[in-house]
């Protein structure tokens, strides 16, 4: 068990060290970690302790998202660079992707031109279809912003 930023994570990932919280969501949370042997940074999504008394059906959904996106290779999806199930929770490890938020950038700007608009819905909606299965609410906190 380990507290990051004032947040339980009761889990632990040989290779990796956990080093903060990224953010949370409805089914789960994400904490930034290091891969100790290539120095790579990483994301590392865990299931929240709460939907871990559903028994089986929420692991085998979460290792089934991580299995469906390790297929897909496309420049507006996460790469998938492992998933497992530790000692209380299942994980997913990703590339981790630096920078702001669409939260963020709405918040910052609070006005956003209906052109500039129309460039970002379709930024998000470029990625494969086989995405829909996946993520059935893309939310401005999950998804990061480039510019353009």
């Amino acid at each position: 068990m380990r507290d990051i930023n004032g947040f339980i994570v009761r889990a632990e990932i040989p290779g990796y060290q956990l080093l903060h919280l990224l953010g949370k969501g409805s089914n789960g949370f994400v904490v930034k970690a290091k891969q100790l042997a290539t120095e790579r940074t990483v994301a590392i999504k865990f299931l929240k302790h709460e939907l871990l008394d559903e028994g089986q059906r929420a692991k085998q959904r979460m290792l089934g998202e991580a299995r469906l996106l390790s297929t897909i290779s496309h420049r507006n999806i996460i790469q998938v660079f492992g998933a497992g199930l530790g000692k209380r929770s299942p994980y997913v490890i990703t590339e981790f992707v630096d920078g702001m938020t669409l939260a963020d950038l709405i918040a910052k700007e609070r006005f956003i031109t209906l052109n500039r608009l129309d460039l970002l819905f379709r930024q998000l909606c470029a990625g494969p279809k086989q995405l829909t299965t996946f993520h059935h609410s893309p939310r401005p906190e999950a998804t990061k912003y480039y510019g353009f």
